[in-house]
């Protein structure tokens, strides 16, 4: 036994007219909200007319038979109502319910007008004109009704931080980077306050000096814990309050104190990866008193004696110990000093006193060495004296067993530099003589015909392979004049010489002489300088793949200096002027993409670029064309004029916005339902982020099937071409995998599964895992898909001779059920424009009234029997009408109202055709249809069983 089931609706209309309605509107139907903007500009377009605003009007606009009619025709009346949030009702209109914004344009209208604005963050409002026209003249119980809506909504343009709205930034602005002081007095000079100012469109942020969150006691010194969350903070250097020793206590050691402003949730919980901005304040001083300088030396560092038959030559295996101050000799009567000689115990030595003003019996300054042991030793010389350091040099003799030595003989190995009046450095002494000495046996002879002499002068500032190289003449001492370098701006003092003795391309013998620069006892030092800037960090709003949100980015460093307590310009360029400002360019994450170059400007107004002159801040114009780093450092170089420099870093970090979810659907065509196993469908995947399609961002699909209680995988991964999966059936539970091809049309699309109806049993579910790379963001999607097959043989499809509509209650007809089994129908009856309806029998002849000519079916009602209803057929015009009697199918019927209530046999009011057709005749292939059944609208049901 097969059951199938069948509906069918008819409507009844009354064909009085042709009747439209519609609103509108006096302006745009979207209103904008700006929660950012002042509150008089918060709305676009303004309906509020207490605020400067022009009342929204809703005009009704009613046509019958293609006529406007005028508001102030009075054939027809307009009933208000609205959906507004999650409120709805009528609309009053009455001028005098202030709560209800809507009221009547003037006395005569229909329109209505509202005068306030939406509220933020519903789904704005949804109004409703109910319109009753009466078209017969004097006839007020005549009437048609039209309905119409107008729907206004509001959109938000923008809160910070979505994706779309406008970037969240936060930055941290001072008006200096630096306190002076004075040296060791501990007083604030020149500026006495330095105030921070939170430049950020973020709502919760905190305040921080170090690791420290600053509280409102902390700024205002009182005994508040709650947090410090102002939008500036201005910090003193003397009496006033806050003080920057009392919020950094590391101040004056550090000589830097760091603040920092952070993103915080509502709560004040710092927000993990939020925004974030540095800016540190430096401390200047000025310069201090020179110190002493004490160097001391020996005349003869190292000595190489010679052994000749057993004889050891000790001539010239002598030094002496020379020890100044800031260039002056230290070693005199009464200056505290103590010198002790030391020797590594294996050398025999005779003291002598040079300096025999020197107290103390173990003071001496000069030895002589008589006799050694082994081939090396050494004595040590340590001067000593109550609150300066220990200085110490040591005198290293080493034996030479062979015939001939070479040795180094200079008359200074020391030379003081001082400043004259014209800035100029002069030496003291400012010539030294090198000479060459040869050893033969234990004879020693002055050294002029091999051999050569050779001074490496090396200059403050230069590199070790710029050095000025002087070399001896032949047969000549190297006489060394000492001056600055020539030339040289700016200018550059010795820093040290080293003298070599070559023979035969080997160096023999080497000396270092040392330059002592440092000036007179007491002098006071060069001032410090201090160089800061003003802006150190940015966080920059990026999408997944590292692209700035805003286009062009401008990246502003402004910068400042200081030399002691005295602010110095800046300057760039080629010119002669110091200190000068180099900037590091901004590096994209593309070594194939150009970097950006810094222009330098002056003043924040600025828009010229400045090539050499004074300068005070430096840009950066970055595009979204390229992704930028996720952390990213731009070195700022300050030069000072002798070669000095100083770096300074400004750090961004990527911040990367919200990406639009990510959904996913498995979309089957034609359908996902089979009908007894037959048909094919394709199942392609739907891929999108918001409204973008992003199907070409899978980079690897893998398709399951559900069988025998588990998924099993269809078929390898692969992403080298476009296609789909052939499935034809499914027999052992491992499904069949076969021929990958080109997709639909022959065109490259994503990868799709074939399935055809002989795969499907009743039902068959698959599913797909999508790996999707999109934006920098990579991540696994399922989704699934289930099929089904409909193996019934029963389709029933219920019709009606008079169509699915009835005009003023007028025509008589049938509806009647068509059943269909295994493309067989069951009950036969001739095709929709063969039947025709009757009250006679039909003769053999001709047709009788209520009969189509020509016609093979005739089904026939009587009103004796109250609606009975029989069928007749023949086979061509000529033949016999033959009555049917009995049916294949069983037919079960229920009806419907308009309100979609079944109809209940008996009920008052119900016509008495469907009243005799419930109660009697429910089981018949055919239903009595006239004006009197449908009331407006009839649904009728069938269940039919085989």
């Amino acid at each position: 036994m097969s059951t199938s089931y069948g509906t069918i609706t008819i409507t009844d209309t009354t064909d009085l007219g042709q009747l439209s309605v519609y609103l509108t509107g006096s302006t745009v139907r979207q209103q904008i909200y700006d929660g950012n903007a002042d509150a008089t500009d918060t709305y676009f377009p303004n309906w509020d007319t207490s605020n400067s605003g022009t009342a929204l009007v809703i005009t009704p606009h009613v046509y019958y038979n293609g006529s406007e009619l005028l508001e102030s025709d009075n054939r027809w009346v307009v009933t208000w109502s609205k959906v507004e949030g999650e409120v709805s009702g009528n609309i009053p209109v009455d001028p005098a319910t202030p709560t209800k914004p809507e009221t009547y344009a003037n006395q005569y209208s229909k329109s209505i007008q509202r005068s306030v604005n939406l509220t933020p963050n519903t789904n704005g409002v949804t109004y409703t004109a109910t319109i009753s026209v009466f078209p017969i003249s004097g006839d007020n119980t005549t009437k048609i009704t039209g309905i119409a809506t107008i729907d206004f909504t509001i959109a938000n343009a923008g809160i910070n931080g979505r994706q779309g709205d406008a970037a969240s930034y936060m930055q941290l602005i001072g008006s200096s980077s630096y306190f002076a002081y004075d040296y060791g007095s501990n007083i604030g000079k020149g500026i006495t306050s330095i105030t921070l100012t939170a430049k950020t469109n973020i709502s919760n942020y905190r305040w921080y000096c170090g690791t420290h969150k600053l509280t409102v006691g902390d700024v205002n010194n009182t005994s508040s814990t709650a947090d410090y969350v102002g939008a500036s903070l201005t910090i003193y250097s003397a009496s006033n309050t806050p003080r920057i020793e009392t919020l950094c206590t590391t101040f004056t050691t550090d000589d830097v104190a760091v603040f920092r402003i952070a993103e915080t949730n509502e709560s004040g919980v710092e927000v993990s990866g939020g925004f974030e901005d540095y800016f540190s304040i430096y401390r200047a001083e000025e310069a201090r008193p020179g110190d002493n300088v004490y160097s001391c030396y020996l005349d003869n560092d190292e000595e190489t004696v010679t052994e000749y038959n057993g004889t050891v030559d000790f001539t010239n295996a002598e030094t002496t110990f020379r020890l100044t101050k800031n260039g002056v000799n230290e070693l005199t009567a009464n200056s505290g000093w103590v010198i002790a000689v030391t020797s590594s115990g294996n050398i025999d030595y005779d003291k002598s006193k040079v300096d025999n003003t020197l107290p103390g019996s173990t003071s001496y300054n000069h030895v002589e060495i008589t006799g050694m042991s082994g081939n090396t030793g050494w004595v040590q010389f340590s001067a000593t004296k109550s609150g300066v350091a220990t200085q110490t040099k040591r005198f290293t003799i080493v034996k030479n067993p062979a015939l001939v030595s070479h040795s180094l003989r200079l008359d200074s190995v020391i030379s003081n530099r001082s400043i004259n009046s014209n800035n100029v450095g002069v030496y003291t002494p400012n010539q030294i003589v090198i000479d060459a000495i040869v050893r033969t046996g234990g004879g020693t002879s002055s050294y002029r015909d091999e051999g050569v002499i050779q001074a490496n002068i090396h200059y403050e500032g230069d590199s070790a392979d710029s050095t000025t190289l002087v070399t001896n003449t032949a047969n000549s001492p190297l006489i060394l004049t000492l001056a600055d370098k020539p030339a040289s701006d700016p200018v550059k003092p010795i820093d040290y010489i080293t003298v070599s003795l070559m023979y035969n391309s080997n160096e023999v013998d080497s000396q270092k002489i040392t330059i002592s620069k440092n000036g007179t006892d007491g002098s006071d030092g060069t001032s410090p300088w201090v160089f800061g800037l003003k802006n150190q960090f940015d966080s920059i709003s990026t999408d997944f793949g590292y692209k700035i949100s805003t286009s062009p980015l401008t990246i502003e460093i402004p910068f400042d200096a200081m030399e002691g307590t005295t602010v110095k310009p800046i300057y760039c360029g080629n010119g002669s002027n110091y200190p000068k400002v180099s900037a590091a360019n901004f590096e994209y994450n593309n070594s194939n993409v150009t970097s950006v170059t810094p222009t330098y400007y002056l003043g924040s107004d600025s828009t010229t670029p400045v090539t050499s002159g004074q300068v005070d801040r430096v840009k950066y114009v970055i595009t979204n064309s390229n992704a930028i780093k996720t952390e990213g450092t731009i070195a700022i170089t300050f030069s000072l004029a002798d070669g000095t420099t100083v770096v300074r870093n400004y750090n961004y970090k990527a911040q990367p916005q919200a990406l639009k979810p990510i959904t996913t659907q498995l979309l089957a065509v034609p359908s996902n339902t089979f009908s007894n196993q037959t048909g094919i469908s394709i199942v392609t995947p739907v891929i999108t982020s918001g409204t973008e399609d992003i199907l070409t961002s899978v980079t690897k699909y893998t398709w399951y099937v559900y069988y025998d209680g588990e998924w099993k995988i269809l078929s390898n991964t692969s992403t080298s071409s476009a296609g789909y999966i052939y499935i034809s059936g499914i027999k052992t539970g491992t499904g069949t995998e076969s021929n990958w091809s080109d997709a639909a049309n022959g065109t490259s699309q994503s990868k799709q599964l074939k399935v055809t109806g002989s795969a499907v049993e009743g039902f068959l579910g698959f599913k797909l895992v999508a790996t999707i790379t999109f934006k920098g963001v990579s991540g696994d999607y399922t989704e699934y898909i289930n099929f089904t097959d409909i193996n019934d043989p029963l389709q029933v499809e219920l019709m009606s001779t008079l169509g699915l509509q009835i005009k003023n209650k007028q025509g008589v007809g049938v509806i009647y059920a068509r059943v269909i089994r295994n493309n067989e129908e069951i009950d036969p009856i001739v095709s929709d424009d063969l039947l025709a309806i009757g009250v006679d029998t039909p003769s053999s002849s001709s047709p009788n009234t209520g009969i189509w000519q020509g016609k093979l079916g005739y089904i026939k009602y009587s009103t004796s029997t109250p609606y009975t209803i029989d069928y007749y057929s023949r086979a061509n015009t000529s033949a016999t009408w033959t009555k049917r009697n009995g049916t294949q199918a069983t037919y079960s019927w229920t009806f419907r109202d308009e309100s979609n209530n079944t109809i209940v046999a008996g009920t008052s009011g119900l016509a008495p055709s469907l009243n005799y057709v419930i109660t009697n005749d429910v089981n018949t292939q055919f239903i009595y249809l006239d004006g009197t059944v449908v009331n407006n609208k009839l649904t009728a049901n069938v269940q039919v069983t085989v």
